[in-house]
């Protein structure tokens, strides 16, 4: 029979195990972060592509999600480059968010 403790970190004092915990602590720091709102915010741009792609030109959805998945993935090429080149050619090697 496997061993039952309560830790501290546990939703509402609830008994887990360690494995549990460490599992609750990775998603509830996951989950408190940008990055989820990062994947939800790409999640929602590719839906919303897909819609618009169908409505606007009448594409076939498999296509209209190809279409939103990489169009996303050329733009973000796309800014590399840009950034690269206008911190260049700008005369500021470093980029000054505020000033």
């Amino acid at each position: 029979m496997s061993q039952v403790r309560v830790l501290v970190g546990t939703p509402k004092g609830r008994s887990m195990s360690e494995f549990k915990v460490g599992i609750y602590n990775l998603l509830k720091r996951i989950i408190g972060s940008s990055f989820l709102l990062a994947v939800v915010y790409t999640m929602g741009h590719i839906v919303i592509a897909m819609i618009c792609n169908n409505l606007i030109t009448g594409a076939d959805f498999t296509l209209a999600a190809v279409d939103a998945i990489v169009e996303p993935m050329i733009n973000g090429v796309w800014f590399y480059v840009l950034h690269k080149l206008w911190r260049r050619y700008s005369g500021e090697p470093e980029v000054k968010v505020f000033k």
